[in-house]
């Protein structure tokens, strides 16, 4: 199983074009922020709708456009990628399957969109197919080892089940200890470092797949 670091970006330039843009951050006013995700969780109920609000505005940031912004985005791949795929590995969990979480978060120098948008849904992909390791594409050192470990850990899934590398350990991904495994070309000197999280996202998947079921539980029951 994986996930993306803010793999809800890429979507909101489709669906609100005209809020946002590719190659630059946008400020965004409390007002379009509203309209925005009132108009993304259209078909939740008004108490559900106002918790996701109060669960994603930036209160400390003093509504801040730029945070408001980034506030859409992080609701938009929690919702509709990160914590279902957090629920999804869970449940397989408990029918007896092994599974092994990654979280890739490394922005591709080579990426021709925006800083803001962060890790976009489907950045991995080129990655686990080994495209950095083509020598006349322009990607730095360290893209093209996060590459060939990627490649040789898929590889190493497919042949026996397991992900890890010779030396490496990758814990199972389980409810007790959501722990899963980081693929990101920055940060220690040697990427076969392991790098691990717990979640991704454990407070806000709690907000969605734990806090905002029993919500609407609570609102049904007082119709």
């Amino acid at each position: 199983m994986y996930a993306l670091l803010l793999a809800g970006t890429y979507f909101l330039l489709y669906d609100f074009i005209d809020y946002f843009e590719k190659d630059a951050a946008t400020s965004l006013p409390r007002d379009k922020f509203l309209e925005i995700m009132n108009t993304i969780f259209n078909k939740a109920s008004e108490p559900e709708r106002e918790a996701i609000i109060f669960q994603y505005t930036g209160w400390e940031s003093g509504n801040d456009g730029y945070q408001n912004q980034h506030q859409v985005g992080r609701a938009v791949g929690d919702h509709f990628f990160i914590c279902p795929t957090n629920e999804f590995a869970l449940g397989l969990t408990e029918r007896g399957a092994s599974v092994h979480y990654y979280y890739f978060t490394h922005r591709t120098s080579t990426s021709l969109w925006g800083e803001w948008m962060g890790v976009l849904h489907g950045d991995e992909v080129e990655y686990i197919f080994g495209q950095p390791m083509n020598a006349s594409l322009q990607y730095r050192q360290r893209e093209r080892d996060l590459s060939r470990r990627m490649v040789l850990s898929v590889s190493e899934f497919a042949r026996t089940g397991n992900p890890a590398l010779e030396g490496e350990h990758w814990p199972l991904y389980t409810r007790e200890n959501p722990i899963y495994f980081i693929f990101n070309a920055e940060g220690e000197d040697d990427l076969r470092g392991e790098k691990y999280g717990r979640g991704p996202m454990a407070t806000s998947c709690a907000f969605w797949n734990d806090f905002l079921p029993r919500l609407r539980a609570w609102s049904g029951r007082l119709r």
